[in-house]
């Protein structure tokens, strides 16, 4: 039987991989959805960072903190807008994620949007 820090470990590394089958079976194992790393990024900021936007789906069904901030007060948020996963972005903001999240640099996440993804004041 794996241990705690072991199964973290393996989800924040499936995570970043995009795995869902090995995501749902460290879930079903008992990993810590919002365990985190030596940078505090947890399974969700991996996923969003790398456009996993299943992976973000399963994360958020299962209780992952969706505005859990990382070091440099990064939200996954944060991270899917930089790296410009469509997908994941409007996953996260149907979840309802904090679109005014700040960082130390940036007033909020719509700033991080790619020109694309800004969206006409309703």
């Amino acid at each position: 039987m794996a241990s705690q820090p072991d199964l973290d470990e393996a989800l924040l590394k499936a995570a970043e991989e995009g795995t869902m089958d090995e995501i749902l079976s460290l879930l079903d194992r008992n990993a810590n959805v919002n365990t985190v790393d030596d940078d505090t990024w947890t399974p969700l900021h991996y996923a969003s960072a790398y456009g996993h936007h299943q992976c973000v789906e399963l994360l958020l069904d299962r209780h992952a903190n969706i505005n859990a901030v990382d070091d440099d007060t990064w939200t996954p948020l944060h991270h899917a807008s930089a790296y410009g996963h469509h997908q994941c972005i409007e996953l996260l903001l149907d979840r309802h994620a904090n679109i005014n999240a700040v960082d130390d640099t940036t007033p909020s996440c719509v700033c991080l949007w790619p020109s694309s993804m800004h969206r006409a004041p309703s």
